[in-house]
């Protein structure tokens, strides 16, 4: 989930220093400095183009969490993970020793005193290393692919500024922190507008959504909440025809006569096109001291055509787990038979 908060949600969910009453719920972080979590996350990718699979992807890594300070004005917590943007390709040597200088990925950050998501610290080095990792993609796959290095770098530039950083790269830290310094009403159904933030940089999409508690606990401190939303259709449709716009640069045409007709017959196709953008996620927390137990969030994408249906569903689990893995996994950001592998033959290794 990749949002900006609403103006409205902030006027109903806002920090509240009284004291918790069966109406309402507030998330306010206890932390102290040293203390470690560890999560499980797990990616599930599948798609269909009507009754066909075209794509399953799984992948599974394990991260460490620290609060590295603990201040009056917020908390610096550090979130480290195994990373594998390029593991499972087919790379020339001067690639893998690229990859091997980012194998792990340590993202700090700070919060407000109630543990609300403020900002990534060193957000322009994890740039220049993740824009080194795409060169380094770009440069290997050049020769089969012409003008390659033209239609990636509308690509490079939405993973080049701070706040797609964060929201699409380390989306899950958002996750993390999403309810902390809120307070809720519990008992009713909030339906509200959200923002969903665009990686273009534009206006955001718009979506309609409703957030409600099913589960509520006061003598474990434990909660389950669900939100739920449907993403505005023509938002959507301006937002993928700019990023092809983008993409379809001048450069990659012999001249502008031919992107110009390119782009009309892509904007005549989006124009026939029916889209259908849900997510539901479903949050367990222990809001005292403030962590959550487990986050599961799915969104479910159907494009119809006359032609054909693409059904497209990404869930995405974070759990809470006692320990980490002994051995990493997929990482981060790809998918791919190579994490079950990798699993079974650590299983393997075990009985010896």
């Amino acid at each position: 989930m990749i949002k900006k908060t609403s103006l409205f949600l902030c006027f109903i969910f806002s920090v509240s220093c009284f004291a918790q009453s069966d109406s309402t719920l507030s998330f306010i972080a206890y932390w102290k400095k040293g203390d470690v979590k560890y999560f499980n996350i797990s990616q599930n990718k599948v798609q269909h183009r009507n009754d066909s699979l075209t794509k399953a992807d799984y992948s599974s890594y394990t991260v460490r969490l620290e609060v590295k300070d603990s201040t009056q004005e917020g908390y610096l917590l550090n979130w480290q993970v195994e990373n594998s943007i390029l593991s499972g390709l087919n790379l020339s040597k001067s690639a893998e020793a690229i990859a091997k200088k980012y194998d792990t990925l340590s993202v700090l950050y700070r919060t407000n005193d109630a543990g609300a998501f403020q900002e990534i610290v060193n957000w322009k080095e994890l740039r220049a290393g993740l824009l080194e990792m795409f060169d380094a993609l770009i440069l290997d796959d050049s020769n089969k692919t012409p003008k390659l290095k033209e239609i990636m770098e509308p690509i490079k530039m939405m993973f080049s500024t701070q706040e797609n950083i964060t929201n699409l790269v380390f989306k899950e830290i958002q996750l993390v922190h999403y309810p902390m310094g809120l307070m809720f009403q519990v008992k009713d159904t909030i339906f509200y507008k959200e923002e969903l933030a665009n990686p273009l940089g534009g206006a955001p999409i718009q979506a309609d959504a409703k957030f409600y508690f099913n589960v509520i606990n006061r003598n474990n401190q434990r909660c389950q909440f669900e939100n739920t939303l449907k993403m505005d259709t023509l938002d959507f449709k301006k937002m993928t025809m700019a990023l092809f716009e983008k993409i379809l640069s001048s450069n990659v045409y012999e001249s502008d006569e031919k992107r110009e007709a390119s782009l009309k017959n892509i904007k005549e196709e989006m124009e026939k096109l029916k889209v259908d953008i849900r997510d539901s996620n479903v949050y367990v927390y222990e809001y005292n001291p403030g962590w959550p137990i487990k986050i599961h969030t799915q969104r479910k994408s159907i494009v119809y055509s006359g032609n054909y249906t693409i059904k497209k569903v990404d869930e995405l689990i974070i759990e809470q787990i006692s320990k980490p893995k002994p051995k990493k996994e997929q990482g981060l950001f790809l998918g791919g038979k190579k994490a079950k592998k990798q699993e079974t033959k650590t299983k393997k290794n075990s009985k010896k």
